[in-house]
């Protein structure tokens, strides 16, 4: 009957009004579900739960990270351009090329624009050396004028206390010497007097004395006179003489080295004894060496030993009487003083000796050093003889002198030292008479010496006057060589200005390495019209490569300078590189005044050896924030209504969405602060 009248009912308005309206109000009550705070029931239809799988909110890790693409760029690389547009005239270089800083990569046609700089340096480099030139030549006058100056300033001072002394009775120091040279000149004709008045006072003794040293002369005329004849009458020695001879000198130098060693031996010993006292067995010890040494100097003395013998006998004797007595008295600080030289002395003749005997013998070579000292012997003669005949002739000449000496004094012209003496007097005369005359000039100048002084003094002050003058301009900046300065730097500014002008027209038609690098494109060839700022060619230095990504921008409140990129490169498959954030997005303005936008971040990267090379694709993680322990379901589970989140569950067997506060999310997973419980069920999509 209910079924009946329902069904009758539903014909009618009244059904349909019923169906309406609950209809209306379910859509227009959709805002209202979203915003009800309480879980709001809904019926669940079959379909839509079967196609929905259900998740469970359950506890663990999230990680919050960027996630993004970057390609490998050198840090440092430019796209260069002409500054003025023009037709192309070379493009030196290709892409792939690897160029140093300055090298010319490209330039415009610029007609005779290079020989105009180079007129214009060569004319700037002349310039400069002109002011160098001048300004050299500028200190060197400066600094003869003030030293000109100085020196003339100096002689007027001298000059007028010259003056004023010759005024006040002259100068003290120049009158004590004058008096005191008055003083040695009159001592000196005072003694030349008297000898000259012994010498004149005594004729007779002085021509016997002359007599006298004529005899004597005469006697030694005759001993060299035989002595030449000896020489000549024996001759050159033989040759059996002169090897003889020659050995005996050999057999002496080796003799002086073996008594030098003996000699620096016992030095050395009495040094020793001396600093360290000699023991009972070092004095019984010298005892028994000297009296061994006496008894063999005494036999060589009876028997028939041969000279050499007999000498090194009695050298050996006298050495060990030495080192006998210097055992028994040993000798304070002086005496080792004394003892230190004396080694020292005997080192030095020891290695002289050897030096001597050395030369002799070259190499070993005695054969050699005898025939050298026979051939020293032979010459030796020549040498005996020629100086034999010069003692001939001077000897002469003595005898000459004595004999003219004698006449002299016959004719009544004195002997020789008469008119030394005479001649000295006179001297001593003139020397006198120029000390009283100095010394008078100093205490009473004559008004002609006064007037010369004074002219003098007058003309060092002029000059005094004029340099000062001069010096001055040179202050005031004033003089010949300050003008001429100023000419050449005048010079020297138009040239550069000329060549900064044209340097710069040659510039702006240039293409430049502005460091060293790889050619990473070039656009445009020889002939081709550019534009000015047009991009003709890209630089990249690969010596240090970074990574740059266009990370979204809703990514850029989590990124800061420093943070730790994991890096991937798809060239390099599981090899991952560790890089830090070095630069983030930003604006820039430009040379021009321009506002650039730079919406790349640079991530630089440790390679670690990798041949990494421009343009490889690299996979960027930059991790944000780690949360451990944690209430998380997917992200897809969360929907988004205005400002608030849900997710939807069932309860009862009705759907019911409930509102979740949710905290960082990974790239699948989101964290929730509130609003579920661990174990809960809910959709894993709206």
């Amino acid at each position: 009957m209910r079924a009946k009248n329902l069904g009758h009912l539903a014909n009618g308005p009244l059904i349909r009004l019923l169906l309406i309206v609950p209809a209306a109000v379910l859509l227009a009550g959709c805002e209202f579900f979203v915003a009800a705070v309480a879980p709001t029931p809904t019926l669940v239809g079959s379909a839509s739960s079967s196609n929905r799988p259900l998740v469970t909110v359950d506890r663990g890790t999230i990680e919050q990270a960027i996630r993004a693409t970057g390609r490998v760029v050198a840090r440092e690389r430019e796209d260069l351009y002409f500054v003025s547009g023009g037709r192309i005239k070379s493009v030196s270089v290709r892409q792939g090329e690897i160029v140093e800083a300055g090298t010319l990569l490209a330039e415009l046609e610029t007609g005779n624009l290079e020989s105009q700089v180079e007129s214009a340096l060569e004319s700037f480099e002349t310039a400069s050396l002109r002011v160098k030139a001048a300004e050299q030549a500028l200190a060197n006058d400066q600094a003869n004028s003030l030293q000109q100056l100085l020196t003339a300033r100096n002689d007027v001072i001298r000059r007028q206390e010259q003056i004023n002394l010759s005024l006040n009775g002259g100068d003290p120091d120049l009158v004590t010497s004058a008096r005191a040279q008055l003083a040695a000149a009159q001592m000196a004709y005072s003694n030349a007097q008297t000898k000259l008045q012994v010498l004149q006072a005594s004729p007779a003794n002085i021509r016997s004395a002359v007599d006298l040293e004529l005899n004597a002369r005469l006697e030694r005329l005759s001993s060299l006179q035989l002595a030449l004849q000896d020489l000549a009458a024996a001759g050159p020695p033989s040759g059996g003489e002169a090897r003889a001879e020659a050995a005996r000198r050999l057999a002496d130098l080796r003799s002086a080295v073996t008594v030098a060693q003996a000699n620096v031996l016992l030095a050395q010993e009495d040094l020793d004894r001396i600093r360290n006292g000699a023991t009972g067995e070092d004095l019984e010890q010298a005892r028994l060496v000297f009296r061994r040494a006496e008894i063999n100097y005494e036999n060589s003395l009876e028997r028939n030993f041969s000279g050499d013998q007999r000498e090194q006998a009695e050298i050996t004797y006298n050495l060990a009487l030495l080192a006998y007595e210097r055992a028994v008295n040993p000798g304070d600080e002086a005496d080792v003083a004394k003892a230190r030289v004396a080694l020292d002395q005997a080192r030095t003749r020891l290695e002289r000796a050897r030096e001597s005997l050395a030369d002799v013998l070259v190499d070993g070579d005695e054969p050699g050093a005898l025939e050298r000292l026979i051939a020293q012997v032979q010459s030796e003669y020549g040498v005996r003889v020629a100086n034999a005949q010069l003692a001939v002739v001077q000897a002469q000449r003595s005898v000459d002198e004595s004999r003219v000496e004698l006449s002299n004094i016959d004719a009544g012209l004195g002997s020789n030292e008469q008119r030394a003496a005479q001649a000295s007097f006179s001297q001593a005369s003139n020397n006198l008479a120029r000390a009283q005359s100095r010394l008078a000039e100093l205490l009473d100048p004559p008004p002609a010496d006064l007037d010369v002084a004074q002219n003098a003094l007058d003309a060092a002050i002029s000059r005094r006057d004029n340099l000062e003058e001069r010096y001055a301009q040179f202050e005031r900046k004033e003089s010949q060589k300050d003008i001429d300065l100023t000419i050449a730097t005048n010079n020297f500014d138009q040239a550069r200005i000329q060549l900064e002008r044209l340097q710069a027209q040659t510039f702006e038609n240039q293409i430049v390495a502005p460091f060293g690098g790889e050619i990473t494109f070039t656009r445009g060839r020889a002939g081709d019209q550019v534009q000015a700022y047009q991009e003709i060619i890209g630089i990249s230095n690969p010596e240090n490569l970074v990574i740059e990504s266009l990370i979204p921008e809703t990514d850029f409140e989590n990124l800061s300078i420093g943070q730790i990129v994991d890096v991937q490169l798809d060239a390099f498959p599981g090899r991952n590189f560790v890089g830090t954030v070095s630069s983030l997005p930003r604006n820039i303005v430009s040379n021009t005044g321009q506002t650039i936008k730079i919406p790349e971040t640079e991530i630089e990267v440790d390679w670690a050896g990798a041949a990494v090379e421009l343009g490889m694709l690299a996979r960027l993680k930059v991790t944000v924030q780690v949360k451990d322990d944690v209430l998380k379901v997917p992200a897809a589970a969360v929907r988004r209504v205005n400002a608030r989140e849900f997710v939807e569950t069932i309860v009862d067997g009705q759907r019911r969405s409930l509102q979740v506060t949710t905290g960082i999310a990974s790239d699948t997973e989101i964290e929730i602060e509130s609003g579920l419980e661990e174990g809960m069920e809910i959709y894993a999509s709206p």
